[in-house]
């Protein structure tokens, strides 16, 4: 199954753009990250993603927040702070990472603002931390109070609305967390289109705790996800770890979906490298057989879904055959 990533809707050019990934032949399904900022409700999203979704007959899941933690506003980086989308509870060292820039040791927090201040001496005092930017922070404590955040709600009821009930739920760490999703689901369905379809997206250490000490028996209605993005850089104090993690998670469901950092050479430039090929190539091997394309390569779906085509696909059905 490959599934491909929306863009998040902002105008008419990227309804098209919708349009022309759920109509794709080789797209089984597609993901719309709520986490983007867009000028329309949830309500108004799904009111012009559902029909195209349902003209294609392509599955659409929405990929719910969870306690993914995020920029809250534009933020100088020479300023040394920002201003988190959710409260926290945090205990020092600790360290802090920006997409694209890499990892600031944390020097102080303000938890009644939100704020969490990092060492920026190496910063350039023209650049900004973009609002909705998510990050991902290490440190000997960090607690995100309860689960879904109040955009989560919001979303949950319009997919109900727009008889949508397949989720991705992100940084899922417990059953608490998928029992807090399910009620407030069941609180929204006044119109009886449950039970929903949950992929549980792993990102984060708690997370494979949780998936390591689950019984498969509590998960049978659900799939997880691995997603490496995040997944990786929760292991930044042990990376040795990493190939574990993505194992044991295909090994606890054979139907686990693989998530960011496929054709890494095209999401951060114009071609595919060595390394997607053999990390692909691994990925069969470990198991995976269920792929979701990134945020990173909607805006190049052409040469993605051809690299995919062309190369790809041959490589992945090579692996299958040999086995």
């Amino acid at each position: 199954m490959l599934i491909a990533t929306l863009p998040t809707l902002v105008s008419d050019k990227d309804l098209e753009l919708s349009e022309k990934i759920l109509s794709h032949p080789l797209i089984d399904a597609v993901r719309y990250n709520t986490g983007g900022a867009s000028p329309y409700s949830p309500q108004e999203v799904l009111q012009r993603l559902a029909p195209l979704a349902q003209k294609h007959e392509t599955k659409l899941y929405i990929d719910l927040e969870g306690r993914q933690v995020r920029i809250a506003n534009w933020s100088p980086f020479s300023a040394g702070f920002v201003t988190l989308n959710r409260d926290f509870d945090i205990e020092l060292p600790g360290k802090i990472h920006f997409r694209r820039l890499g990892w600031f040791k944390i020097t102080n927090a303000d938890q009644e603002k939100r704020r969490i201040f990092f060492d920026a001496r190496m910063s350039s005092s023209d650049y900004y931390l973009g609002e909705s930017q998510s990050v991902h922070i290490v440190a000997r404590k960090l607690q995100i109070p309860g689960y879904l955040a109040n955009q989560d709600l919001n979303f949950i009821d319009a997919s109900i609305k727009s008889s949508i009930k397949s989720f991705m739920l992100s940084f899922v760490e417990s059953y608490d967390d998928l029992s807090e999703f399910n009620e407030s689901f069941g609180a929204c369905d006044q119109n009886g289109i449950g039970p929903p379809e949950i992929i549980a997206k792993i990102e984060s250490l708690k997370g494979i705790d949780f998936v390591r000490n689950t019984r498969a028996y509590a998960m049978r209605e659900i799939n997880y996800m691995a997603a490496r993005d995040d997944l990786f850089l929760a292991h930044i104090d042990r990376k040795v770890d990493f190939l574990d993690s993505l194992k044991l998670i295909v090994a606890r469901d054979p139907d686990a979906i693989l998530a960011s950092k496929i054709m890494s050479g095209l999401e951060s430039g114009d071609n595919l490298t060595i390394g997607d090929l053999a990390d692909m190539f691994l990925m069969a091997q470990l198991g995976y057989k269920n792929f979701m394309l990134s945020d990173e390569l909607t805006r190049k779906f052409d040469w993605a879904i051809s690299d995919w085509q062309k190369i790809i696909q041959p490589l992945l059905v090579k692996e299958v055959r040999n086995e």
